[in-house]
């Protein structure tokens, strides 16, 4: 077996995107290969293999629940790295936007939050706020002022 990993462990400079990674096996254990792009956020450490392994069963890991039932195995860090994950995708999306990209992403991420479904005198209604461009805001706004001028117009009419 190779020992590349051992030898040389970190393949990322601290001051750089990292670009590379080990790739690790369902045991944490390197496979000797190097895959080229950030590793996935998951929470586990590269321990060399003990140099005998007699039948026994694998160590199962602590659940830090504090006697309270709160926290199970499955639960320990799903959450945190699937929360890690995705706020990597967003800075990795927003890292190269320009100045009116960037506006129009943070508009969009806004619309998806504001978003909800209720319940009206017995109706479910789901809201999808969706993001315009300017030119559509614009002609919206126009659209409003006009009804809005019309309206008055008959008021004074009458």
């Amino acid at each position: 077996m190779s020992t590349s990993f051992f030898e040389k462990p970190i393949l990322n400079s601290p001051y750089e995107y990292p670009s590379s990674h080990w790739e690790l096996d369902e045991n944490g254990q390197p496979t000797q290969r190097i895959i080229e792009r950030r590793r996935p956020a998951e929470f586990v450490t590269p321990i060399p293999k003990p140099r005998k392994r007699r039948g026994q069963p694998k160590q199962q890991d602590l659940v830090f629940d504090e006697g309270l039932g709160l926290s199970t195995q499955e639960q320990q860090y799903e959450q945190t790295s699937t929360v890690i994950n995705a706020l990597r995708a967003h800075i990795d999306r927003v890292q190269f936007l320009t100045a009116e990209e960037l506006f129009a992403y943070i508009e969009t991420l806004e619309a998806g939050q504001a978003s909800k479904e209720e319940t009206v005198h017995g109706y479910n209604v789901k809201v999808n706020y969706q993001p315009v461009d300017a030119e559509e805001k614009a002609q919206r706004k126009n659209a409003v002022s006009q009804v809005i001028l019309k309206a008055m117009a008959r008021m004074k009419g009458k």
